[in-house]
C-alpha cells in the first residue's frame, strides 16, 4: 500500500469517528471510540515519518507571528471544514451595542488560520480541511474569531449559519476536558521545545520538564481541568483497549503563562 493510501486510510478512520459522533441515531460506546481514534493516530502521529503524503498539522505562521492581544485574549478554537457540505464563503457581522450588522462574505481560504489538519498541498481545491481559528469573544450563537492573527484581524460569525455550510466544533479553554474529540498541542504556543509539567494543579508544585523531541510523535489527551490547569495524557500504543486504560498521565501543565497568553492548541482531528 503507497504512504497516500495509508494516510488516506487513517484519515478516513478520524472522518469515521466524527461522522459517527454526529449522527444521532448511531450510538458507539466508549472503548469503540477510543480503538478507531487509537488506531488512527498510531498511522498518522507514530508513523507520520513513513508516510510522506499522509495529512498532518500545519501551522501557518509562527507563534512570535502572533499578536501578543490575539494570545492574551483567546478564549477558544473554532475548527471549520468543507467536507462533503462543499462550504466556501462565510457570512460575516459587526457588533453594535447588541446588534450584529452584516457586514461582508469572506472566502476562508483567503484567511490565515493558526493551523489546520489536512493534506498539503490540498487537493480538495476551493474548500478547506479544518481550518483552525482563535475565538476571542462568544455572545452565543455568534463566535468573534481572528481570520489574520498576524494583523489581529477579527469578524463575527453566527454559528448556526456557519454549521449549514461547514462541519465545525467549538472547543473553549475554560471547559478543555469536557470533549474527547481533540488532541492538544502543548509546545507551539510556548515558543519554545520545553514545557514545565507540574505535580499538581498550583505554581509551588514540584515539576519536571518535558520536551517536543521526547514527545514527538504522541498524541496528548486532557484528562481533567482545574483552577487554570490541564492535566494531560498520552496514548499507551501497547495498551488492550478492552482490559487497560489507554491513557497515561503525563501531569499538569498551565493554560496562560505568567502574561496570560494561551498555551495550548487543539490539533490533529478531521471530520470532514
Amino acid at each position: 500500500m503507497t504512504n497516500k493510501k495509508v494516510g488516506a486510510s487513517a484519515f478516513g478512520g478520524l472522518r469515521l469517528l466524527f461522522r459517527v459522533k454526529q449522527d444521532g441515531n448511531k450510538i458507539m460506546n466508549k472503548r469503540r471510540t477510543i480503538r478507531i481514534i487509537l488506531i488512527s493516530v498510531i498511522i498518522l502521529i507514530q508513523f507520520q515519518p513513513l508516510l510522506a503524503d499522509a495529512p498532518y498539522e500545519k501551522y501557518h505562521l509562527f507563534y512570535q507571528e502572533i499578536s501578543k492581544d490575539v494570545l492574551r485574549k483567546t478564549i477558544g478554537i473554532l475548527t471549520i471544514s468543507s467536507g462533503i457540505k462543499k462550504g466556501t464563503e462565510l457570512k460575516t457581522y459587526s457588533k453594535s451595542g447588541n446588534k450584529f450588522i452584516f457586514d461582508k462574505i469572506i472566502k476562508p481560504k483567503e484567511t490565515i488560520p493558526i493551523s489546520n489538519f489536512g493534506y498539503h498541498p490540498s487537493f480538495h481545491e476551493p474548500y478547506i480541511e479544518n481550518y483552525r481559528y482563535p475565538i476571542v469573544f462568544r455572545s452565543d450563537p455568534f463566535l468573534c474569531i481572528v481570520y489574520d492573527p498576524k494583523k489581529n484581524l477579527k469578524t463575527w460569525v453566527n454559528l448556526e449559519e456557519v454549521g449549514r455550510d461547514f462541519y465545525i466544533l467549538r472547543v473553549f479553554l475554560d471547559s478543555l476536558s469536557i470533549s474527547e474529540d481533540f488532541f492538544v498541542d502543548v509546545f507551539y504556543f510556548t515558543g519554545s521545545v520545553k514545557r514545565k509539567v507540574y505535580k499538581e494543579p498550583e505554581d509551588g508544585a514540584d515539576f519536571s520538564i518535558i520536551s517536543e523531541d521526547e514527545y514527538k510523535y504522541s498524541a496528548f489527551k486532557v484528562i481533567e481541568q482545574k483552577d487554570g490547569f490541564i492535566k494531560i495524557g498520552i496514548f499507551r500504543w501497547d495498551a488492550d483497549p478492552l482490559k487497560e486504560e489507554l491513557v497515561e498521565p503525563i501531569g499538569w501543565i498551565k493554560i496562560r503563562d505568567d502574561k496570560g497568553y494561551v498555551t495550548v492548541w487543539v490539533k490533529h482531528i478531521s471530520f470532514d
